[in-house]
């Protein structure tokens, strides 16, 4: 029984209703039929005690904390650990070509398990029955093609939402019904079904206090034994801020004003890392040394932004913002179906590029695929979304780069502003900010870039388990060396810059740019958050700002040439982590 520590859950994707999609959580949420089931059906797992195998509390657990279990919860017959990680049991796959595919049946087993309870609410001799007063059979019949055809929906975190307006424009922000803790309110059951203590919202946040406590110990600065809830954008504690972490107490207000700053730079990073990258690699996590920005980092910069981070006065975290306690924030999940969706997304527009045949045979650990043996997922065999019983509505659009674009500039491009590649202006030169680092040298941290006093160009986040946790994976990165490329666009907001009259020219950036542009590298790992992190103590990071070759002109897919993009060295010579005139730089020109 799925109570019992020796129970085997494998994830075999939901085989109901064909191949479905899974849907835009604001748009799923307009079905009242997905609503209900969906917010019933993560209310019941949230309930389910700390020690049941298919818990929230365990499911999340996968993730990082506890660190001193495995799943199946411990005490099962399969004690495992991830290679070269010694009596710790939990796994971290980020910045490596697995980090894509790691997730992927993560989430489907999260999935899976909320597809099960769906058919337990439709199933008359199931306890947890909500049709006792639906009597008409159309209308029964509505609710379980409703429950098979139910599929986890995603976060698109690049859309703008009305719920983050500013001076009449709309940002990017969380859904609405993760945006308050009364957001549920707007679910509405058809006739007949209601919905358990309604005021309580189930993708706000995930209540320990409901369980007797989190029973967690405290990680990357987060007080995380004693939180009553998940929260984001909580004061860093202290003494007079501790009770925020009791009562889990969320500054969405924060959260918001730091969605405003990113909106520009997401957008068009997300179109530029879909477009521009050839390579499974340089999409991924940086591999190579890559011209445009890699998903590994994008998802790494939606973590902090939605925890928060330790870069200003008043320091802002949260769960999301650390990879050990992230999974127990319920928006987790939904953003990273979202991520699984743009892995999917570039998989379709570049269809013969894939991993190498190492990566691609090595056991997604704890994922069986069967109960009667053991066999745990493969990259090889996750390569197909349909495996594992879902699509997305785009996938069925694209066929190679040309439909991928289409299907991009149709989603993420601001017409407004003029032109592809999101939205870029024929007259801004093509300017991007590169930073190599081993990722395991210092743990986690986050790269902010600026422009003169406090206009942030955008950010670079290296998204990692703290040394800390002791994570055998992690050691084995460190003692390697391994070594990523992140990019970000500065061009978006160059061309802000000069539209608001904050940037004279866009001819001559280099000389433009060099007294003006500055960075700053900061912690994010256990008892350090915030401190500054110097030169001296960081030295595999180097940073270059480049100017990349358009062939076109016409922003058309990017139109970049084959020549690697020219370093403008001006503008780094001297800065902290910066590249010297003396010094080169080589990208890759696949």
């Amino acid at each position: 029984m799925s109570g019992d520590p020796a129970f085997i859950y494998p994830i075999t994707g939901v085989k109901t209703g064909g191949i479905c999609e899974r849907k835009e959580i604001d748009e799923f949420m307009k079905n009242p039929y997905w609503a209900t089931l969906l917010t019933r059906a993560m209310q019941i797992l949230q309930a389910r005690p700390k020690e049941h195998t298919l818990s929230y509390f365990q499911l999340a657990g996968i993730h990082g904390l506890p660190f001193d279990q495995t799943w199946p919860v411990k005490g099962g017959p399969e004690a495992h650990n991830v290679p070269n990680q010694t009596g710790r049991g939990f796994y971290c796959y980020h910045g490596g070509p697995l980090f894509m595919t790691w997730h992927r049946p993560y989430v489907a087993l999260l999935e899976q398990c909320l597809h099960d309870i769906t058919m337990q609410l439709i199933d008359p001799n199931d306890p947890e029955y909500i049709l006792s007063n639906v009597t008409d059979p159309v209308e029964r019949n509505k609710w379980r093609q409703a429950a098979e055809t139910f599929r986890l929906p995603y976060w698109d975190f690049a859309l703008r939402r009305s719920n983050n307006q500013l001076g009449g424009k709309n940002y990017c922000s969380l859904p609405d019904v993760a945006i308050s803790d009364i957001g549920i309110s707007q679910i509405k059951p058809p006739k007949g079904v209601s919905l358990p203590n309604p005021g309580s919202s189930p993708y706000f946040a995930f209540s320990f206090a409901a369980l007797g406590g989190s029973g967690l110990p405290d990680t990357d600065g987060l007080p995380v034994s004693i939180q009553g809830r998940t929260v984001k954008h909580a004061p860093a504690p202290s003494p007079g801020t501790i009770d925020a972490w009791i009562n889990g107490e969320s500054n969405i207000d924060s959260l918001k004003t730091y969605f405003r700053s990113q909106t520009l730079s997401w957008r068009a990073n997300l179109v530029d890392m879909l477009l521009n990258n050839p390579t499974y690699n340089g999409f991924t996590y940086g591999g190579g040394v890559t011209r445009a920005p890699n998903l590994n980092n994008v998802h790494g910069s939606v973590h902090i932004n939605t925890g928060g981070y330790p870069n200003v006065i008043g320091n802002k975290l949260g769960n999301m913002t650390s990879v050990p306690s992230a999974g127990f924030d319920p928006i987790f999940f939904f953003w990273h179906s979202m991520v699984d969706r743009l892995g999917a997304l570039w998989q379709a527009g570049h269809p013969g590029a894939w991993m190498d045949s190492v990566s691609n045979n090595v056991d997604l650990l704890p994922f069986r695929t069967t109960a009667a043996q053991v066999r745990y997922w493969k990259s090889a065999g996750a390569r197909d979304v349909t495996a594992l019983g879902y699509t997305y509505p785009e996938l069925a659009k694209i066929s190679d780069l040309d439909s991928l674009q289409e299907v991009v500039d149709e989603l993420y491009v601001d017409q407004a502003r003029g032109g592809s590649r999101g939205g870029f202006a024929s007259d801004a030169p093509n300017i991007i900010l590169t930073a190599q680092y081993e990722t395991n040298e210092v743990g986690p941290f986050d790269l902010d870039i600026h422009y003169g006093k406090g206009h942030l160009l955008g950010s670079i986040v290296n998204f990692v388990t703290p040394q800390s946790a002791d994570c055998g994976n992690c050691k084995k990165n460190k003692e390697e060396h391994h070594t990523v490329t992140s990019t970000i666009l500065l061009t978006q907001n160059l061309q802000e810059l000069y539209e608001e009259g904050k940037l004279e020219s866009l001819d001559n950036l280099e000389q433009a740019l060099s007294g003006k542009i500055s960075w700053t590298c900061r912690s994010l790992a256990l008892g350090e958050e915030g401190r500054e992190i110097p030169e001296s103590e960081f030295k595999s990071l180097r940073i270059v700002v480049s100017k990349r070759a358009d062939a076109a002109g016409d922003g058309s897919r990017g139109g970049f040439v084959d020549s690697p993009p020219v370093p403008l060295k001006g503008i780094t010579d001297g800065k902290p982590f910066g590249l010297r005139k003396g010094e080169e730089f080589k990208f890759d020109t696949e």
